[in-house]
Parts: C-alpha cells; sequence; structure tokens
C-alpha cells in the first residue's frame, strides 16, 4: 500500500529530448526495444535501482546510445500507463510510485516512466535491491545493495532515527554523570524554551523521558542518542556506530560545544 503521494512534474516532447540529449546519469536510464521488448522483470529492476538513487526517469525505446528506436506496446496494441503504474507499485516493496506517459520524439514513441526518490529502501518482490551508481568504467550503472548500506540509507533520508538504534555493547556506566547535570542547568537556564519537569529528574528518568533507553528481556539497552547526548569520551570514542558518526573525540557536549583536545572530561 502506497504511504505517501507524489507530484511527478509534467512531461513535453522538449523535455523528454533533453533527458535524451543529456544523455544517460545517475537519474536517466535508457532501455532500448529495437531487438526485443524489455520485460517486465527488467522494468521493475530498472526502477528500483532508481528509486534507491534520487528517483529519476527511465525511457524505453532509446537505445544506450541515445538513439530513439521506439517503444514498444505492452497492452495488445497500446501501454496503459495506469497498468503498467500498478504492476510497478504491484512488483516493489515498499511501494514505489511512478507516473508513466508516451511521448512522440519526431513521430517515435517514447515511454516514460518517472520513478519517486524513496525515502526507504526499495526491493523488488522477489528480493532483488540494487541502486544506481558510477561503474568501472566511468558510465552509470546499476550495483547490488549490500546488507551494511542498507541502513546507512535510511538513516541518511531520515526514514530511522539514529538516536533510537540500541548500541549493544554500551552499558549505564558509559554514560557520564556531569553530562546529566549539564542537560538539567541547560533545561532550568532556558528562560522556559525547554521542558522544566525534566530538570527534577533523575538520571534514569530523564533518559527514559528522552526515550533514549530501551528494555528488552528485562535489560535495559543504551541507545545511540544517550551516548551522543550523555556518553564519556572514551565511551563515544569505543562504540563504532557513535564514534564514527562524530568523527570520533570530538564530540559535542550537552550544551553544544565541542569538547577540545585534552579536555577534562571524565573518561
Amino acid at each position: 500500500m502506497v504511504s505517501h503521494l507524489i507530484s511527478f512534474s509534467l512531461l513535453d516532447a522538449d523535455s523528454v529530448r533533453a533527458a535524451i540529449d543529456g544523455g544517460e546519469t545517475l537519474s536517466v536510464e535508457f532501455k532500448g526495444e529495437e531487438r526485443q521488448s524489455l520485460g517486465d522483470r527488467e522494468l521493475i529492476e530498472a526502477v528500483v535501482c532508481l528509486a534507491n538513487g534520487h528517483g529519476g526517469l527511465l525511457l524505453l525505446g532509446v537505445e544506450d546510445s541515445g538513439l530513439v528506436t521506439g517503444a514498444r506496446p505492452r497492452h495488445g496494441n497500446r501501454t496503459d500507463p495506469q497498468r503498467l503504474q500498478a504492476l510497478i507499485a504491484n512488483s516493489t516493496q515498499p511501494p514505489v510510485q511512478t507516473a508513466v506517459s508516451t511521448i512522440e520524439i519526431d513521430g517515435t514513441p517514447v515511454l516514460c516512466v518517472q520513478v519517486e526518490n524513496s525515502p526507504r529502501i526499495v526491493g523488488t518482490t522477489r528480493g532483488m535491491y540494487q541502486r544506481r551508481a558510477i561503474g568501472g568504467d566511468g558510465k552509470p550503472t546499476c550495483i547490488p545493495i549490500h546488507a551494511h548500506e542498507m541502513l546507512a540509507h535510511e538513516i541518511d533520508r531520515g526514514a530511522v532515527d539514529y538516536s533510537a538504534l540500541p548500541v549493544p555493547d554500551a552499558t549505564w556506566n558509559d554514560l557520564d554523570p556531569l553530562e546529566f547535570e549539564r542537560f538539567r542547568r541547560l533545561i532550568r537556564e532556558s528562560a522556559g524554551y525547554g521542558d522544566r519537569v525534566l530538570a527534577d529528574l533523575d538520571d534514569h528518568d530523564v533518559a527514559r523521558a528522552l526515550g533514549l533507553l530501551e528494555q528488552r528481556g528485562g535489560t535495559t539497552v543504551i541507545c545511540a542518542g544517550a551516548l551522543l547526548l550523555f556518553g564519556r569520551e572514551d565511551a563515544i570514542c569505543r562504540c563504532p556506530s557513535t564514534g564514527r558518526r562524530l568523527g570520533g573525540p570530538a564530540a559535542a557536549r550537552a550544551d553544544g560545544r565541542p569538547w577540545p583536545r585534552g579536555s577534562t572530561r571524565r573518561r
């Protein structure tokens, strides 16, 4: 089920011709049908590839060289845009929104598929995941998405809250009581802009109120946000996810200012 609606720009012959003249890019892909029709599976995979990049435009009936040879009809003697959009949505997970149209370029039909820039990693219902990238030959191509790239992709696009991710090897002792006290002081000095209730809570309750602790089978798990706000410097550097995210020891204090090298922050 599509959870959001995308408004696509209206294509015309001039905009399609400009896309063809610009050649294939990370957001424009050509699929020629001079020799044979492009199969549904290959079409879906091309859509997934674009959706996991920055979205873009898939042009059927255009060879890799940019030669317009024409798109073949997909439904009898014509192509039904609604049927093709439904096929794409039903063959991708989560469903990808597209806008399909046929544009005549010098009397030759080009099937244009506008693809959304998906905030989530998209795969085919067969379980294939790929994204647009520059290949070894310097040309745009589709490459597999590896498991470790999927989470990073969704964090960067705001689809996953990085601060709520658990840090399995972190413990409560990795959090600095001084940082909690600085946090409470900032609340008290915020002239009403902060939630003053937080200033009266103990350290555990502050972390819970901010959603930075997670209970798993009776065990309290520290989330990344707790380390970033209240963590000791050595703990931030020790945990790969937080240390890499902040660039190592240059972590920010609770008052927003960076800790200088050689600072007296507790280790």
